[in-house]
């Protein structure tokens, strides 16, 4: 029951972005090893929407609009992503991109 609870733990650390899936990685990755898939799709993902939201703000003229909706993306997919790997499925997300491999 403990693997579930961190597997759900690794996606719910990206509602704190880029550092709080940082996070789990760097307290659990070596010792945990199937909680590794988790971690490094949350991360590929947390990255990929701080690049997003990096991009849309940088976009002069077009207000805080955009960048709230990625960041409302980015916060809906880590919740879902949690209760799906609370129920033991590894959750897949759109639009990823593999930073880590």
């Amino acid at each position: 029951m403990e693997d579930k609870n961190w597997y759900a733990i690794a996606h719910l650390s990206g509602l704190l972005g880029v550092i709080g899936v940082a996070i789990v990685w760097f307290l659990k990755y070596n010792s945990m090893p199937s909680l590794r898939p988790y971690i490094k799709s949350a991360l590929n993902f947390q990255i990929l929407m701080f690049i997003a939201g990096f991009i849309v703000s940088s976009i002069p003229n077009i207000g805080w609009t955009p960048s709230f909706i990625v960041a409302l993306f980015s916060y809906y997919h880590a919740i879902k992503g949690a209760l799906k790997a609370g129920e033991g499925y590894n959750y897949s997300y759109p639009f990823n991109f593999e930073f880590l491999r």
